[in-house]
């Protein structure tokens, strides 16, 4: 599961497209922040949601909930409500269910560690009897306690996070995504963890760790995926 609430600016008015078989509005959009973060919103067609979304052009802002994924380097919201926003609103919040990955990587200034954390979502196509599972590897770091949590959880606990996407740039000086934690609940209490692969027998859709290796700063990759 993943969640998220934002105030989005619109880049463009929407187009049609087409997406895993789904006739969508498409938009590209940006956080209404200091530090905008590019967010690509997308809406079923046929819905009385459509029909207001289509009605929107640049420059719009919108108060805007739905589920996050993740489409290679880009973060898209399949938006389940809107409605219109005002300068000066704020709303960045992200909430993950999903398994941890490997090992988490702390900075060498000891400030934050990241990780990766497996969300698994399911898509229906045009003419499939049942619906495809998908997994998302989001990359989360955690400063302060959120850190520990993060260093201390077992590979393959089962946790939800809460916290802010923001846009980072890879080693290669690529555009990603992460989510920076505010907090962090374990669900699954086993000591030892999953310790399988979070995202077996499933079509992972995410980052590609090797462009992300690199310099071991704040905006380093996980080294470790698996």
């Amino acid at each position: 599961m993943s969640i998220a609430t934002f105030v989005l600016a619109l880049g463009a008015a929407p187009t049609s497209d087409t997406r895993d078989g789904i006739e969508v509005l498409e938009a590209c959009t940006q956080t209404a922040a200091q530090e905008p973060v590019a967010v690509v919103m997308r809406i079923r067609k046929g819905t009385k949601l459509a029909e207001a979304f289509a009605t929107k052009k640049a420059g719009d802002l919108l108060i805007t909930e739905g589920e996050l994924i993740l489409d290679g380097d880009n973060a898209v919201l399949f938006a389940t409500s809107i409605c219109d926003g005002q300068p000066n609103q704020f709303l960045n919040n992200i909430t993950i269910v999903g398994r941890l990955g490997g090992e988490a990587k702390i900075t060498s200034s000891g400030k934050s560690a990241s990780r990766s954390v497996a969300v698994n979502r399911y898509i229906k196509k045009d003419g499939q009897d049942k619906p495809e599972q998908l997994t998302d590897w989001f990359k989360v770091r955690g400063y302060g306690h959120s850190m520990k949590r993060l260093t201390d959880i077992s590979k393959g606990a089962l946790v939800e996070v809460n916290g802010m996407l923001e846009q980072r740039t890879s080693t290669k000086g690529d555009n990603y995504v992460e989510l920076k934690c505010r907090k962090i609940k374990v669900h699954s209490k086993s000591k030892t963890g999953g310790g399988n692969n979070a995202a077996s027998g499933t079509t992972a859709v995410g980052y590609d760790q090797a462009a992300f290796e690199g310099d071991d700063n704040d905006s380093a990759m996980p080294s470790n995926w698996n």
